[in-house]
């Protein structure tokens, strides 16, 4: 639905387009997302919009223009993504909980639609947790990966040397991570998704655990191809990055970004540290 304004009423407003739905707005509601969220009638706070062309540069809130147009882009990623998203939450929470993940998911059961525990890893550095949730009457998988918890963990964290990935040729993965996404197999996930009468994988995870399952969702795309019978993405909360140049260039290439959800705060610093520290080594061994 689009709106003719006068040239004068354009010089004024600011225009805000989504899919084919064009609003307009004053300067000072353009640069509130809780006042664009509300006029499209979003389910999420906006975090930024693009300018219109070819390139579509980011533009945050506050640096919008009077008298210029800009777009949002849809968040829906994954089909019932806001429920999708809401269980990977709570996986996440339960993988950090060192004591009982099934008692935390029980304690909170409002919350969620996970159903059954199907697996806990034991005896390794890396905890993962398997579970079942029910969408839309449709079995889903959740693996959650547990974030920074110990000291071992921030070795982890701190083993920034890259190593090379199995799955993309050229693409080399933080070695901390990548090591951490091999205590639960490709093949043991998919298994347990084909015992589980599931059809939808979710890997998921906050800050490492974050980083972790994105590496695992990769090698689980690119080990299933184009199979129609199996959907896997991958959610995150506040990962930081895990790959190099060629692991992103092949996502966006082979469209696996499309699987693949990040939410991060625009003050946290954590996404960036990959990218910082592999940079001070690099000019340390320079």
């Amino acid at each position: 639905t689009v709106t003719k304004m006068s040239d004068s009423e354009e010089d004024d407003e600011v225009f805000i387009q989504l899919e084919e739905v064009l609003k307009s707005f004053t300067k000072d509601d353009a640069n509130n997302a809780i006042k664009v969220r509300d006029k499209f009638g979003l389910e999420y706070e906006p975090a930024c919009v693009f300018k219109t062309g070819k390139i579509g540069k980011r533009v945050e809130f506050g640096f919008l223009e009077a008298g210029k147009k800009y777009k949002l882009v849809s968040s829906e990623k994954i089909q019932n993504q806001k429920m999708h998203v809401q269980n990977a939450v709570m996986m996440s929470i339960a993988a950090n909980d060192e004591e009982n993940p099934t008692m935390c998911l029980d304690a909170c059961s409002t919350y969620h639609t996970l159903k059954t525990v199907c697996a806990i890893s034991k005896n390794s550095e890396q905890r993962v947790v398997l579970a079942v949730g029910e969408v839309e009457g449709a079995n889903t998988l959740y693996v959650a990966y547990s974030g920074t918890n110990n000291w071992k963990d921030v070795i982890a964290d701190a083993d920034i040397e890259l190593t090379t990935s199995d799955t993309i040729p050229g693409g080399r993965f933080h070695s901390g991570f990548s090591k951490r996404s091999e205590t639960v197999t490709t093949e043991q996930i998919l298994h347990c998704a084909d015992l589980e009468e599931c059809q939808t994988i979710i890997t998921c995870g906050h800050s490492l655990g974050g980083a972790v399952s994105s590496i695992a969702a990769i090698n689980l795309l690119k080990h299933i191809g184009a199979d129609p019978e199996t959907s896997v993405h991958n959610i995150t909360f506040g990962a930081p990055f895990f790959g190099n140049e060629k692991i992103r260039a092949t996502c966006k290439d082979e469209r696996l970004d499309r699987h693949m959800l990040h939410f991060v705060g625009h003050q946290d610093i954590i996404p960036g540290l990959l990218s910082l520290g592999h940079t001070a080594q690099i000019l340390k061994k320079a």
